[in-house]
């Protein structure tokens, strides 16, 4: 009598097949727009957007270190670039960008034939379809549409684990459109903020995730709030609003005092 099945070898081949094709997809996919959420582009000003548009080097300081630090510290991940500008006109100006500001390499998707309110959407379920992802971390900001795109695709595809992060850029106040933050989105205003949520996920490895945290702390701490050269880096350009921005709720942050300091000074800053 054969305790075990004649075709146990395989089952076995079966169920290894099936455990390495699982983890095959288990990935973390980031994707990041461009305008207001990388680039201080001003999008809701006229003027300033177009006198913005060819600039290169206005970027919000610490995003390209904290793509690094994502990158590096989050195992089997990589990163696009989504943004609804048209490829025709913003091109070159956005690659220049991201090379000129040390972004890491990512495709760049730019909108072509599909309109403004098709095309990050069918974007991001087409990376979805290709890489298969059980986590996505998506950074966009509320200049445009950003808060309702991830949040449709997140209804679309519940299986995913998703993390949504903001840039607090607008307020109603100034602006009638500007959309509220839906369930599950987090708002920010410095690439800390988003560290450290990730860390206390689990997500970030602590000990990069600290080092990161310290230096960018001491440069948003040095940060000037004042107009002036806009091709420099800058974590708070002047015209930033971001009365309505909430610090997000993070545990054991008197681990790092630096942390408090910049809250307070994000604090003075928004409000």
């Amino acid at each position: 009598m054969h305790l075990f099945p004649r075709n146990l070898n395989r089952v076995l081949v079966g169920v290894v097949a099936l455990l390495l094709a699982a983890m095959a997809s288990a990935k973390t996919v980031i994707v990041s727009d461009i305008d207001d959420t990388i680039k201080m582009s001003h999008v809701r000003n006229r003027m300033d957007s177009i006198s913005n548009a060819r600039r290169t080097k206005n970027r919000f300081e610490g995003m390209n270190s904290l793509y690094h630090l994502m990158l590096n510290g989050i195992e089997d991940s990589k990163i696009y670039y989504l943004t609804n500008a048209p490829g025709w006109l913003m091109k070159r100006a956005h690659t220049k960008l991201l090379a000129n500001g040390n972004f890491p390499e990512g495709e760049v998707l730019f909108r072509e034939k599909e309109s403004s309110d098709e095309h990050k959407v069918k974007a991001l379920r087409e990376i979805i379809r290709m890489d298969q992802p059980n986590r996505m971390i998506l950074l966009g900001d509320n200049g445009e549409r950003d808060i309702a795109f991830y949040s449709q695709i997140r209804e679309e595809f519940p299986e995913v684990e998703f993390f949504q992060f903001i840039r607090i850029v607008y307020s109603p106040s100034d602006y009638d459109e500007i959309l509220n933050l839906e369930s599950g989105q987090m708002g920010f205003v410095t690439p800390l903020e988003i560290a450290l949520v990730l860390r206390q996920n689990a997500i970030l490895p602590d000990a990069q995730a600290n080092a990161f945290i310290w230096e960018i702390g001491d440069s948003i701490l040095n940060d000037a709030f004042e107009d002036g050269d806009r091709n420099r880096p800058k974590f708070f350009p002047d015209w930033q609003n971001c009365e309505t921005f909430e610090w997000p709720s993070i545990k054991e942050e008197a681990s790092l005092p630096v942390v408090s300091r910049v809250y307070h000074r994000v604090t003075e800053i928004c409000h």
